[in-house]
């Protein structure tokens, strides 16, 4: 018995990625951000959490678990932490915008002191 397998190139795939999670409700940005980190992961070996999950991230979509360019709220901010609510938005994107505001915060603070 031999298996066949397709081939696509790392770019081809983002751009599937891409269009299929803009049209499953994400904006450009969100779609090629999360597109980008999938087709990342099958790059490095790590298959489980590729391409593979785009067929789940469109039922999740579709379903309402996952919910597309939502804009994470800050809960609590202390001198060391910064504790966010990601409203079941795409862990991409909710981790990126905590990231960049954390790491502003810290400059902020460490800039004064």
């Amino acid at each position: 018995m031999v298996l066949e397998f397709a081939v696509f190139t790392h770019e081809v795939l983002r751009e599937f990625g891409t269009e299929v999670l803009k049209a499953a409700g994400s904006s450009q940005e969100e779609a090629a951000g999360a597109a980008d980190c999938l087709v990342l992961s099958n790059l490095k070996g790590v298959d489980s959490h590729g391409v593979r999950l785009i067929p789940k991230y469109v039922k999740d979509l579709q379903d309402g678990f996952l919910k597309p360019d939502v804009k994470i709220r800050l809960l609590n901010e202390t001198a060391v932490t910064t504790y966010f609510d990601g409203d079941w938005g795409f862990g991409y994107t909710i981790t990126r915008e905590a990231m960049e505001i954390t790491m502003k915060t810290c400059r902020q603070k460490t800039s004064s002191t």
